[in-house]
């Protein structure tokens, strides 16, 4: 895919987002961080739900791989001594209204999440 593409979504998106996340179509999204979308924002963000809303097709997970302004800090509780973007920060980011998500809808995602598929993609790769 196209990162280029993927940052000029960030930069020109009206919504002004402080975060977008580059999305990915699977088959099936419960071991995956999955967005609730309206337009290109991202209302809600489930981190691994145990059922998905709606029901239906494959649905656009999160790929792990993000476009952050520096404003993003700032929904950080540097008060933790873990902190986790997916679980600390995109969900107030989304109540915000300031994240958004970008589908890639050309090029190749390979899940590298544990080791038998980060096996798979060494040999795919």
């Amino acid at each position: 895919f196209n990162l280029y593409e993927l940052v000029e979504f960030h930069k020109t998106n009206p919504n002004k987002p402080l975060a977008t996340i580059a999305l990915v179509e699977v088959a099936n999204p419960s071991d995956y961080g999955v967005p609730v979308m309206a337009g290109d924002r991202i209302k809600e963000f489930l981190e691994k739900p145990k059922t998905r809303r709606g029901g239906g097709p494959p649905k656009f997970i999160s790929s792990g791989l993000y476009v952050l302004e520096p404003g993003v800090f700032q929904y950080a509780d540097w008060s933790k001594e873990f902190l986790m973007i997916e679980k600390d920060i995109f969900p107030k980011l989304a109540a915000d209204g300031k994240l958004c998500g970008y589908k890639i809808k050309n090029g190749r995602w390979q899940d590298c999440g544990n080791f038998e598929r980060w096996e798979k993609a060494i040999k795919e790769w």
